[in-house]
């Protein structure tokens, strides 16, 4: 086992709750309270196009990058985003119906 685990207060509640950090295959936390139910985890998938195509433009503007500059990323097209190979999840589908709905 490669991770560590251990009890700290919870961040919602101040109860105690537990926690675990793992840093194989890459870094992965979470907690869980047991006295009022605050979860925290780590999630893998892949983004949607929209998001992606956004996230790029972020980085873009934040490195203050434009068209022709090294290291600008250009919005993906549907043909470009559908080709691109994806590993299946690592940690596999989060059940979302566990986290309350406001």
């Amino acid at each position: 086992m490669s991770g560590t685990s251990g009890t700290e207060k919870c961040y919602n509640c101040g109860h105690e709750g537990e926690y675990y950090y793992d840093w194989k295959p890459f870094v992965t936390n979470s907690f869980e309270c047991p006295e009022c139910g605050f979860i925290v985890y780590t999630s893998d998938g892949y983004m949607t196009l929209e998001c992606l195509n956004a996230v790029r433009k972020n980085h873009n503007d934040n490195m203050e990058l434009t068209e022709g500059d090294e290291g600008y990323l250009s919005p993906l097209t549907q043909e470009e985003y559908d080709a691109i190979e994806r590993e299946e999840p690592y940690m596999g589908a989060f059940d979302s119906t566990i986290l309350r709905k406001e």
